[in-house]
């Protein structure tokens, strides 16, 4: 699979680890949490609003919680829900 390939690269594409993970999220692999963790924290605008919802991942500052965080920073902070 490409999009497989492109997530085992040394410095792969942000938007690229999404769609891998939203393809393993449809599996039922855990893998999707940790290669959408992946993404988000290569590039905080790859954040998708309804794969983070399916997953129960948020992180402070983005588009996805309304940028509200306990420590108002912005830096990646996750929280598994």
């Amino acid at each position: 699979m490409i999009v497989e390939g492109l997530s085992k690269e040394g410095n792969p594409p942000a938007k690229a680890l999404v769609l891998y993970a939203r393809l393993v999220q449809r599996e039922g692999k855990v893998d999707a949490v940790y290669q959408y963790k992946k993404a988000i924290e290569l590039h905080a605008s790859a954040a998708d609003s309804e794969l983070s919802a399916r997953l129960g991942v948020w992180s402070v500052g983005c588009a996805c919680d309304g940028g509200t965080g306990a420590d108002g920073g912005g830096e990646a902070l996750w929280n598994l829900r």
